[in-house]
This record gives structure tokens, C-alpha cells and sequence, in this order.
């Protein structure tokens, strides 16, 4: 995996996929919980969350939204609880 991401935006082809999503979250929780990781990793993170899509997402998840609020997130210092990962895949 990391070859990939070292050297292509995408892990999987020319277009964002489920397996981008099911990635990105599943370092967003590494990094929650501290993990140390390659540079290609927190690249491909900052790849995602830069997408408006993916920010929408967010945006939804807020405690004022529809989503699930922070103090109940079960990850350090996020907003969400995987539901960004569906909604970034209905958004795209």
C-alpha cells in the first residue's frame, strides 16, 4: 500500500473509490490514537479532507447537524464516527 501512495493521489485507479474512504478513516483513527505513520500517509489524509465533499461531510457530523456530536465520538478529537466515510461516498 504504501508504494502507492507514494507515488499515485488515489489507492485504487484513476478515481476515488470506497477503498480511498475506508483508508482515510481508518487513518484518521491511527492518528487519533497516536500512531506514527509515513509521510505518504498523512499526505493521502490531507488529499481527502481537502476535498469539498469530504468537508460537507464534516460539516453534517457537527454537533449542530444531523451527525454525531463530538462528546459523543468515541475518537479523540473528532466529529465523527465513520459516518463521514458514507456520506463523503454519497457526496462525491
Amino acid at each position: 500500500m504504501l508504494p502507492r501512495l507514494e507515488s499515485a493521489p488515489l489507492l485504487v485507479g484513476g478515481a476515488l473509490s470506497g477503498v480511498d474512504n475506508l483508508l482515510t478513516t481508518c487513518l484518521d483513527w491511527a492518528v487519533g490514537y497516536g500512531f506514527d505513520l509515513p509521510d505518504a500517509c498523512h499526505a493521502c489524509r490531507q488529499r481527502h479532507h481537502a476535498r469539498a465533499a469530504y468537508r460537507r461531510a464534516v460539516e453534517r457530523d457537527q454537533p449542530n447537524g444531523a451527525g454525531v456530536a463530538s462528546s459523543q465520538c468515541k475518537m479523540r478529537g473528532f466529529s465523527s464516527c465513520g459516518q463521514v466515510c458514507e456520506r463523503s461516498l454519497i457526496l462525491r
